[in-house]
């Protein structure tokens, strides 16, 4: 089946992803944020705007849910290595670990006037982010003990590079990239993030 099988999960998890986003904003379409913060009033007042709705990062994970369970299908019929399965079982609990962070600041958000502060969620962050890279890290050594991989186990791929083993770096390399790349989206895509 070779490469047909990633396409089949990117394209569920595609399509979930659209179908929950319409689906969680019609149902928390009733739950707005009464967070208040100075900066952000001042700047509401003079460009008003509607509030986000709540409950955003809840369709992403079940769109990355639903791909992942396509990944487990069609590992039980064979159409992925068995490698990709640890690294996969560990980026939805990566997942959802996150989604826990922004499940709690939204809940905060509704319930008081204030979510979690921008000092708290990036110390959580961190936190999650050294227990999952130290999870790859050793998700990579059973994979490459029973190989003859031409790389180690802290080894990165860079385009244009290749192969780039970056040593006791690793781990905050892996940090930097889960936490980057977490707020990053959050804050192109206008959600709260460190915000």
């Amino acid at each position: 089946m070779g490469n047909l099988g990633y396409y089949l999960v990117v394209l569920v998890t595609l399509v979930g992803g659209f179908a929950c986003t319409r689906a969680i904003r019609r149902a928390f379409s009733r739950f707005h944020s009464r967070e208040q913060k100075a900066g952000k009033e001042l700047i509401y007042r003079h460009f008003p705007r509607k509030k986000k709705p709540l409950g955003g990062g809840m369709a992403i994970f079940a769109a990355l849910t639903a791909g992942v369970g396509v990944a487990w299908g069609l590992h039980a019929v064979h159409a992925l290595p068995d490698s990709d399965l640890p690294l996969v079982t560990i980026w939805l609990l990566c997942g959802l670990a996150f989604g826990g962070i922004g499940f709690i600041d939204d809940w905060r958000k509704v319930n008081a006037a204030r979510g979690l502060g921008e000092w708290m969620k990036l110390t959580l962050q961190l936190i999650l982010a050294l227990i999952f890279a130290l999870l790859i890290l050793n998700a990579k050594l059973d994979l490459i003990q029973g190989s003859h991989a031409p790389h180690d186990v802290t080894s990165v791929f860079f385009p244009f590079v290749g192969w780039v083993s970056l040593g006791f770096l690793f781990l905050p390399f892996c940090m930097f990239i889960i936490v980057g790349s977490t707020n990053a989206v959050n804050l192109t895509d206008g959600l709260d993030g460190l915000a």
